[in-house]
């Protein structure tokens, strides 16, 4: 085959938010100042949501890429993909979230 594969593990009963799989991005910043490592997690970092409703994996719906993956580029054009609102200050509208508007 001449295309790229990545084989891992699937999580058959993954956590969900509003009964869809996320993910978390988080920044942090790695310093070796001084000899030594230091951490410094950003306060605000990203909940991005799938589009779709969690269902186990069948056969027939593996193929169903908004309920399995969180990528934006795929789900942006999904009909379920919720712009976050403008006026919403805490950022906990939307496919796309802020880390503080969901802890």
């Amino acid at each position: 085959a001449s295309s790229p594969w990545i084989a891992q593990h699937y999580m058959p009963d993954p956590y969900l938010l509003d009964g869809m799989k996320f993910d978390l991005r988080l920044y942090v910043l790695l310093s070796s100042a001084g000899g030594s490592f230091r951490a410094f997690l950003a306060k605000e970092g990203l909940v991005r949501l799938c589009t779709e409703r969690y269902k186990k994996p069948t056969q027939a719906s593996k193929d169903k890429v908004n309920c399995h993956l969180t990528n934006y580029s795929l789900n942006k054009h999904s009909e379920g993909f919720v712009r976050g609102e403008e006026d919403d200050v805490t950022g906990g509208t939307g496919s796309k979230r802020s880390l503080t508007s969901v802890f």
